[in-house]
């Protein structure tokens, strides 16, 4: 199993990215 190591503005980017995609999703399954 690999490890990753990401940087805090990485982890931040990727949840920022992560949850505009969820919400786009419960957005497309409300309409």
């Amino acid at each position: 199993m690999t490890t990753y190591y990401i940087t805090h503005e990485e982890a931040e980017w990727w949840a920022a990215a992560s949850e505009a995609h969820l919400e786009g999703r419960l957005m497309e399954w409300l309409q």
